[in-house]
């Protein structure tokens, strides 16, 4: 399962499951059957303060690509205490949320992120 989250927000705005020709939208919980479209991530604030924390890995970048910036994707657990950081990956996978969102990627943001790394569209 995928999900399109809000990222001022942090609400749960489309989902979706499976693969190829049988990706399906749906917004309900597998075990609950309530609806999970419209849903706050807990402690989103807290969750997305682990992008203070990008600049102190500098190195992590797709080594193919010439860009001054550092692409990072994180996995975070989300704990009765509070969101913990369990490790950053390289790189990161447009298509993932390309497939989540059903709008593709290249919105406002994504277009100044491609300036600033170096890319001219």
């Amino acid at each position: 399962m995928l999900r399109a989250i809000d990222l001022a927000t942090g609400q749960i705005m489309r989902v979706v499951k499976g693969t190829g020709v049988e990706t399906v939208i749906d917004g309900v919980h597998a075990d609950t059957g309530r609806p999970t479209t419209g849903t706050p991530i807990p402690d989103w604030e807290a969750l997305t303060a682990v992008a203070e924390a990008v600049p102190l890995l500098p190195g992590i970048r797709p080594q193919s690509l010439r860009i001054p910036t550092k692409p990072q994707s994180w996995d975070i657990a989300l704990t009765d205490v509070e969101p913990m950081p369990l490790e950053v990956n390289f790189g990161d996978d447009f298509n993932l949320a390309k497939l989540a969102s059903g709008t593709g990627v290249l919105d406002a943001n994504h277009r100044e992120h491609l300036r600033r790394c170096g890319y001219r569209l």
